[in-house]
């Protein structure tokens, strides 16, 4: 316990001194190499810190042969979604040109999104959405980010975005931006990744994040052929900074407790079969603060029309270990905020009789006039100054859009008042039926185990020692923690983290 303590004192220093001294640490990010740069950096702090100042980014892949076989492979392949085989990363060089000057960043990029939207043959040459890694140096202090075809996402997006920041929740930066891709020249979605820096920028401790597990998905042999949708609902959550873990013991402590609390949110979820709706109270620990933030989150999402951003595959989230709860972040949302395709939604009935008795606990009085009073509040010039000419937005547009958020949200109390689907039917906290995987995975070449993560058992090496259980087999394994987490690294193995060494008639056979 004293060591746990002594642990988020020593964070809370770091997180003060990053705060204190941000100027300072953005000076050591992004101005230690004039050599990248034809212009002196620290003469320009302040403007290369905003994006407004950026006119375009140029890339040049260094084997533009190979690059460009590589995407005509994509494009040609069978199917509307992109083999995860074909997203090779390839040695590119990185070109910013500011209002004073050029910096150039030896890079690596690869293709990046699930489906062929995110690549198109338009003019003899190749358009797409683009993941990015820079070697050297950072673009307002990103090293990591996304440079994406605006119709994969939309302009509502960066709209949505600004208005979470306002109430103060974790979103990334999202802006049009003029690219250059190896001579094929158009307007893209600068999209902010969610790493270190970016828990840096937001004033967040750095700490574990999840997302939805994806490759339950896109990691089969016969997705093409399979109807894949069905999958999803059957997906758990997967570590996304697993590198983070082996840092200390502690931080192996810290993500392994809150990789179980989010699987057993995730297994919570399938056993009640919701659609987009997760737990809140499971979520943010039952603690009043952050259950208000995950309200004004739902609320928002459901009103902006960002519907898709609640899937589970498409959820992201920061565990604040301060505090044991769970952030949301948001992440691609697709957004269409419309009254009509509101109106169109609810025609349709779009959600499912459980995702409606949880969310009618959401859309009470009290929790509606709470969340209207904090968007009446939010600044619109502080929206309109943060984005660039490319953005097209301006004070009218962003009250215009704003108006018709709250009319939908009108539109979604009614309809969730209209329909009564009875009594909600509470299912006991996490046991869960191994049945319901068992079903989807039989014909699958996917290894399904439970395992016990228990903090006594975490050492300080790189290899720990855990209960492992498949089926009515188990027994003790030694793994590496980041490996576990890593899906990159178990492609066919999934591990389900849970408390079952008492209970295991509940969950096994």
């Amino acid at each position: 316990m004293k060591i746990k303590i002594l642990f988020f004192l020593s964070i809370i220093i770091k997180i003060n001194i990053k705060i204190f001294l941000l100027v300072i640490l953005f000076s050591n990010q992004s101005f230690s190499s004039d050599k990248l740069c034809n212009f002196k950096k620290d003469k320009y702090l302040k403007e290369l810190n905003s994006k407004k100042n950026i006119i375009q980014i140029n890339i040049k892949t260094n084997n533009l042969r190979k690059w460009t076989k590589n995407n005509l492979e994509i494009l040609k392949s069978n199917g509307n979604i992109i083999n995860q085989k074909l997203k090779k990363n390839y040695k590119s060089t990185i070109e910013v040109k500011y209002n004073f000057g050029t910096c150039s960043f030896p890079s690596k990029i690869r293709q990046t999104g699930d489906l062929k939207d995110h690549i198109k043959f338009s003019k003899g040459k190749i358009y797409q959405s683009l993941k990015i890694k820079l070697l050297e140096g950072n673009i307002l202090g990103n090293v990591r980010f996304k440079l994406l075809i605006p119709k994969t996402r939309g302009d509502d997006e960066i709209i949505v975005t600004k208005i979470l920041k306002g109430l103060d929740i974790l979103s990334p930066e999202i802006f049009h931006i003029q690219v250059n891709n190896n001579g094929y020249q158009d307007v893209m979605l600068f999209h902010q990744e969610t790493d270190k820096e970016f828990m840096e920028q937001n004033y967040r401790i750095e700490s574990a994040v999840y997302e939805g597990d994806e490759s339950l998905i896109w990691n089969f042999q016969d997705v093409v052929s399979s109807n894949y949708n069905y999958l999803e609902k059957f997906s758990l959550a997967r570590m996304i900074n697993s590198k983070w873990t082996e840092k200390n013991k502690n931080t192996k402590i810290i993500s392994s407790n809150a990789y179980s609390t989010i699987q057993k949110i995730y297994l919570n979820k399938i056993n009640k079969d919701n659609k987009y709706y997760f737990d809140i109270n499971l979520l943010s620990n039952n603690k009043k603060d952050f259950i208000e933030k995950w309200i004004f989150f739902e609320l928002l999402m459901l009103s902006s029309n960002c519907s898709h951003g609640l899937n589970g595959i498409n959820r992201k989230f920061y565990w604040d270990s301060l505090h044991e709860t769970f952030q949301p972040i948001f992440y691609d949302g697709n957004c269409n905020i419309d009254y009509k395709y509101n109106s169109r939604l609810i025609k349709s009935d779009f959600l499912n009789s459980a995702d409606k008795q949880y969310y009618k606990k959401i859309f009470t009085n009290e929790n509606l006039n709470k969340f209207k009073n904090k968007i009446a509040k939010l600044d619109i010039n502080f929206i309109v100054e943060n984005t660039i000419e490319n953005n097209k937005l301006d004070t009218t547009k962003i009250k215009d859009k704003i108006l018709v958020i709250l009319k939908n949200l009108k539109e979604l109390e009614e309809y969730l008042s209209e329909n009564n689907d009875g009594e909600e039917t509470e299912v006991l906290d996490y046991n869960f039926e191994i049945s319901k995987l068992e079903e989807v995975f039989d014909n699958k070449s996917i290894n399904y185990f439970f395992l016990e993560l228990n903090s006594r058992d975490i050492s300080s090496s790189n290899e720990s020692n855990f209960y492992l259980c498949k089926k009515n087999d188990c027994h003790y394994q030694d793994f590496e923690i980041a490996k576990l987490f890593s899906t990159d690294l178990n492609k066919k193995n999934k591990y389900i983290f849970n408390d079952f060494k008492n209970q295991k008639n509940n969950l096994i056979d």
